[in-house]
């Protein structure tokens, strides 16, 4: 989620679209409660769409995850 409130502009809807899926899915992964299963290009295009490298996406999808397990 971080990573995309650092876009300005940059909302749910449209980083949803950008690889087909739901706001909600994209929220569920922000908040950590599901784990993205894309293929390469999608994650790809969401490293464009943020302005990060694939690994600065991978890792802040494995912070979300470690935190909502930590809560859970």
């Amino acid at each position: 989620k971080s990573l995309r409130e650092a876009v300005p502009g940059l909302s749910q809807v449209v980083a949803a679209v950008a690889i087909n899926v739901r706001p909600a899915t994209l929220s569920a992964w922000e908040n950590g409660r599901s784990i993205p299963r894309l293929p390469l290009e999608d994650w790809c295009k969401l490293a464009d769409l943020y302005g990060v490298s694939l690994e600065e996406l991978r890792l802040a999808v494995q912070q979300t995850s470690i935190q909502q397990q930590g809560q859970g």
